[in-house]
């Protein structure tokens, strides 16, 4: 009974001192995108590692951020975000971007359009990017949390290639997303239960 006890004090007393050591995230809410389409177009010749890259072979891009994070892009209409991580899969090869942004802008054209864009880099030359345009998506630069694009977007294309080469290239057009809450210390008891999630499909 005794080592039974002492053994949950110190649970406790572990899942105390998480809580506390992560107290600077407490505000924080981790939101993970996870996009899925296929590839619909292929410019030029295929290079490593997507050498097998074929028409309608599917594509996920999955990224977390925090929903806290601070606006840097010294614009009225544009908010510049990072994001924490990012991967880029087609079919079975997944690679990680190892820098990036989201955009978000707002009333970007006299028409009021609207544009969710987020671009990412694998070193070298390899960069990708996909974005979400239509009309009235946001009512402000503010990171979304909840990303509606398949109620107001028009478009929801992207493309991943080489900076200095524009004649190679693979782009892909999403059909459906997922949008889960990653838990942090606040949600610590979040793990026990499982993670919370809302799912949209075109």
């Amino acid at each position: 009974m005794i080592q039974k006890l002492k053994l949950q004090l110190s649970l406790c007393y572990v899942i105390t001192l998480f809580a506390c050591g992560f107290s600077h995230y407490a505000s924080a809410e981790y939101i993970q995108f996870t996009f899925t389409g296929e590839v619909t177009e292929i410019g030029g010749s295929l290079w490593d590692p997507w050498l097998d890259t074929q028409l309608g072979d599917p594509v996920t891009v999955q990224y977390v951020f925090d929903s806290n994070a601070p606006d840097h892009s010294g614009s009225q209409n544009s908010g510049l975000y990072p994001f924490l991580n990012l991967t880029f899969a087609i079919g079975d090869i997944v690679q990680t971007a190892l820098s990036g942004a989201i955009w978000v802008d707002n009333d970007i054209s006299y028409w009021g359009d609207d544009q969710y864009s987020v671009i990412f880099g694998f070193g070298s030359e390899l960069t990708g990017a996909f974005s979400f345009s239509g009309f009235d998506m946001f009512s402000s630069d503010a990171l979304s949390t909840d990303l509606d694009w398949t109620q107001y977007a028009t478009s929801h294309v992207g493309m991943i290639g080489f900076d200095s080469d524009n004649d190679h290239f693979i782009r892909y057009q999403f059909s459906s997303w997922n949008v889960t809450v990653v838990p942090g210390a606040p949600t610590f008891l979040a793990l026990l239960f499982g993670v919370s999630y809302r799912r949209r499909r075109q």
